[in-house]
């Protein structure tokens, strides 16, 4: 939308319903807006460059857009300030090109001075120098901002690493664009087939065609270098996590990128959404929960992408419930579910901020580049505000639906990483999760539906890897510890070994000191076959058994944890020991239960609680001293302690080998 000014109680743009446009052979296009005055005669010219070029010409491009919203109006050679006085013409420069106002008798003078901005650059060599200085300037200062690099890192996300958003000129292109290249690139790109000069007057049709043709019809028509590239597509909802940054805010800027081919969109009805949506959270997050402490918003474009923003200030670290309620909020926009009220407020507003931009010929001719280089309908400005009054629900709703697709959306996150643990686990759910450092770098992925497997595998990870683990073909470990029970102390000794890829063999002893030692019992695991022998005998492991013995059998169980069919979700975040740890239950068709502790960061486990219907019915392991085992590089536990009602046994590895384990030893006869 325009800037503010003072609001104009006359305000009507019906005349914008017939202006006409026509085109000289060198495509330069002539409009008409026809008004009463017959004494004085208004001209706008106006070259659509591109906002983005192909690499050689992004240091004219960018150094080009600065010009345009700078103050400086050089007038062509062999004109002056007392030249134009001279003729009454009165030259005013804005974003929307040279605006003049002369009498209708100058007009065809008028025309000859404006052909000259076209036929020419006028920048002088110092003004490019002090452009040149101010733009390192202001770059150097934007890239020690935070916000900046944060935003440079959105965009790379939602646009891609190629696109328009993220090619800037380098500050050496920059730096070497003399006066010599730029008026060479003015050359390219300042072309009469993408020039627009309007009359606004009472100027009969021949009389302009013949002023247009005689200064503009004699330029040559020529391709204007264009940069073609795909847009990034987005699958599925990101969130880019920025930890503990240094002004300690919180805050989320939610983003709805959306594609532009053709350039088809009215960015400012759509504030008419902007602006409802905003009353709607601000009463839900700001007014009712005290969730935010402010929210803005609005649309962008580029011609070629664009979005809509949401920007909002946490009052404490809570994102997902924020989320949560703009989702919800969403939702009830597509079904038509808000107060009245609030869309009729935002109607008055939005209507009230348009009115404000004026109705003078300046403005009207701002309007009309505006409508030709956007292509919209002719009568969009004219039939704007009428247009908003009459948009209902159903108008709404299809802008919701439009634009509003939170499924795809791109989050920039500021909060403290640890604490919103929990708050990722539910964000989870529809959005991948990734943590940056503060140069863009990737420091941790939660992915989109988070679940316990996805902990196994960082778990499998921090062991060494399955390629690791697949190493091992025969392992033996030698276990001693003690055993307390009912205030005995006893020691154990245990042999454990594993043959890739089922088989299984464990003995267990117990040594009573100065006494004796018992066999506490030897389990053999063979190919969905098992045997448990023990000083009572020997017998045929089955059923439920023999399933919990087939979960011994390989080195890492969890490895197979899905193949097995266990059941699993993650029950919260949590600390253990003062780290920071995943809770997460298995369920495996046994009847079992592990609830285990996963650390956030390294992957490794510390904790498992099992639950089931053998002797000990609950019982909890602790897993520390992670080591490597003997010639590999998988990590394993070297100290476990296993507790459960009025007993505790302690054990610790002794040694591992990876020798290769005859086969004999797991024959159950």
């Amino acid at each position: 939308m325009l800037q503010l000014k003072a609001q104009n109680p006359g305000f009507d743009l019906q005349k914008l319903k017939d202006y006409s446009s026509y085109q000289l052979e060198n495509g330069f296009t002539i409009i008409n807006l026809k008004t009463d005055d017959t004494s004085r005669v208004s001209l706008r010219l106006y070259t659509d460059i591109p906002q983005v070029a192909p690499k050689q010409y992004r240091a004219f491009i960018e150094i080009e857009h600065i010009v345009r919203k700078s103050n400086y109006l050089n007038l062509p050679r062999n004109w002056s300030t007392e030249k134009l006085k001279k003729f009454d013409i009165i030259l005013q420069k804005d974003l929307y090109g040279y605006f003049i106002n002369c009498p209708t008798e100058n007009l065809d003078t008028a025309i000859f001075f404006l052909s000259g901005f076209l036929k020419e650059p006028l920048l002088k060599a110092s003004q490019l120098k002090k452009i040149k200085q101010n733009d390192k300037l202001f770059h150097d200062s934007l890239n020690k901002s935070v916000d900046n690099k944060l935003e440079n890192i959105t965009k790379k996300i939602i646009y891609g690493e190629n696109s328009p958003e993220n090619l800037r000129a380098k500050e050496e292109d920059i730096s070497a664009l003399l006066i010599s290249k730029y008026e060479n690139y003015f050359s390219l790109f300042y072309r009469p087939n993408n020039s627009y000069l309007i009359f606004a007057g009472n100027v009969p049709e021949q009389r302009r065609i013949m002023y247009a043709q005689k200064y503009f019809g004699t330029l040559k028509k020529k391709e204007i270098p264009k940069f073609n590239y795909k847009l990034n597509k987005i699958e599925e909802g990101k969130i880019a996590f920025f930890d503990s940054l240094p002004n300690n805010n919180y805050e989320i800027s939610m983003i709805f990128p959306f594609s532009l081919h053709p350039f088809t969109f009215d960015y400012e009805k759509s504030e008419l959404l902007s602006l409802l949506i905003q009353k709607i959270l601000k009463q839900k997050l700001e007014t009712n929960q005290q969730l935010i402490t402010d929210i803005h918003a609005g649309f962008q474009n580029d011609k070629i992408s664009g979005n809509y923003r949401l920007n909002l200030e946490l009052a404490k670290n809570e994102p997902a419930k924020v989320i949560n309620v703009i989702h919800q909020t969403i939702e009830e926009l597509k079904r038509g579910v808000y107060p009245p009220e609030y869309l009729e407020k935002s109607k008055q507003e939005l209507i009230k901020s348009f009115k404000s931009q004026g109705n003078d010929t300046k403005a009207l001719t701002a309007l009309i580049i505006k409508t030709e280089i956007n292509k919209l309908s002719l009568g969009y400005y004219a039939n704007f505000i009428s247009e908003i009054k009459n948009t209902g629900k159903a108008g709404i709703q299809s802008l919701a639906k439009k634009y509003l697709y939170y499924q795809a959306s791109v989050l920039t996150l500021k909060a403290k990483w640890y604490p919103s643990l929990n708050d990722i686990l539910d964000l989870s759910k529809n959005y991948r999760i990734e943590l940056y450092d503060i140069n863009g770098n990737v420091k941790k992925v939660i992915p989109k539906g988070f679940n316990g497997f996805h902990v196994l595998n960082d778990y499998v990870k921090a062991c060494g890897g399955t390629d690791e683990i697949k190493k091992i073909k025969d392992i033996s470990i030698q276990i001693k510890g003690k055993y307390f029970m009912n205030d005995e102390e006893f020691f154990v000794l245990g042999e454990i070994k594993h043959k890739y890829p089922d088989k299984y063999y464990q003995k267990f002893s117990l040594v009573r000191p100065k006494q004796d030692t018992l066999l506490l019992n030897i389990l053999i695991y063979n190919q969905n076959t098992g045997t448990d022998s023990s000083m009572q005998g020997k017998k045929t492991v089955s059923g439920t058994a023999l399933e919990l013995l087939k979960y011994k059998s390989p080195l890492i169980p969890e490895t197979h944890f899905a193949e097995w069919n266990f059941k699993s979700n993650i029950l919260r975040a949590d600390t253990l020991n003062g780290a920071y740890v995943w809770m997460v239950r298995f369920t495996n068709p046994a009847g079992q239960t592990y609830t285990d502790y996963y650390d956030v960061d390294k992957g490794i486990r510390y904790k498992r609680i099992i639950s089931d219907n053998n002797y000990f019915k609950n019982r909890t392991i602790l897993y520390k001293d992670y080591r490597k085992i003997e010639g590999s590089q998988l990590l394993y536990p070297f100290y476990q302690e296993i507790k459960a009602k009025n007993s505790l046994m302690q054990f610790v590895i002794e040694n591992t080998s990876t020798k290769k384990i005859d086969k004999k030893l797991f024959e159950l006869d």
